[in-house]
């Protein structure tokens, strides 16, 4: 576990972290130690949201941001997820403010940030346009298995990602989603591997993203698929590695995948 003593952390005010921090949020029984006590040694400040936390770190103004504590309290025994919606740009996601103050999280920081916690395994997922960017950050030392690091990204790096308001959020949100909720679960094992998640993402973002070429007749003569997902990390794991298992209670039948 990392030592944060003497160190200025930085959280977003009245968040759950936040709240955990201060004692005034109980610690689940899976935490080692409390936030509360963990922190009593350091310096806090609250920001305004979560994306100045990371940048005040980011700027050197801070040492750490609470979202960097799960990194630091996190064991071989647990799974990280990280989820993201909104813009991006290659190589980077744009924060709340990004855009007019030009800091954002590239996909170098978030690597290094998940890629030298203990977890067993981190997924990412992301939500924006060129996310598929962060597989140039691979292609400097090629891709490390012992990083565990899988991003599910909604895009190829030279692509936008799509949404609409049919769906109330963006094409691979949904699917994402969807496919969380079970619907991804190919063999009915109750158990949803990378491989499976991705291959149901894969299909219902190219799907929905299809865009069908008419002749002057309403025929429809040719289609251009918008948006492909891409999956980067220890491909050698998909198969092996598994993001849930739904517990096997009476009377409870998991929903069946739809094609």
């Amino acid at each position: 576990m990392a030592d944060v003593s003497g160190l200025t952390v930085v959280a977003e005010q009245g968040s759950t972290g936040e709240g955990k921090l201060l004692g005034t949020i109980e610690d689940d029984e899976t935490v080692e130690v409390s936030a509360e006590e963990y922190f009593k040694d350091s310096n806090y400040v609250a920001v305004d949201s979560m994306a100045k936390a990371l940048m005040e770190v980011k700027a050197g103004t801070a040492d750490v941001a609470l979202v960097d504590s799960v990194c630091a309290l996190a064991t071989e025994q647990d799974d990280i997820m990280f989820y993201f919606s909104g813009h991006g740009f290659p190589g980077m996601l744009v924060t709340y403010d990004g855009i007019t103050s030009g800091e954002n999280i590239t996909y170098a920081y978030l690597r290094e940030r998940l890629g030298g916690c203990k977890a067993r395994n981190k997924f990412c997922f992301v939500d924006a346009c060129y996310s598929g960017s962060t597989a140039d950050e691979y292609t400097k030392g090629g891709p490390s298995a012992t990083d565990g690091i899988f991003y599910f990204m909604s895009s190829s790096k030279g692509e936008t990602s799509g949404e609409s308001t049919l769906y109330d959020n963006g094409f691979f949100t949904q699917a994402l989603v969807a496919g969380l909720k079970g619907m991804a679960d190919g063999d009915h094992n109750r158990e949803l591997t990378v491989h499976e998640l991705f291959t149901y993402c894969y299909k219902r973002v190219t799907k929905m993203s299809t865009r069908y070429i008419k002749d002057d007749q309403g025929n429809v003569t040719d289609s251009i698929v918008k948006q492909h997902p891409q999956l980067v990390g220890p491909l050698s794991r998909t198969n092996s590695t598994n993001i849930f298992t739904w517990p096997k209670s009476a009377g409870r039948t998991q929903p069946k995948p739809k094609p």
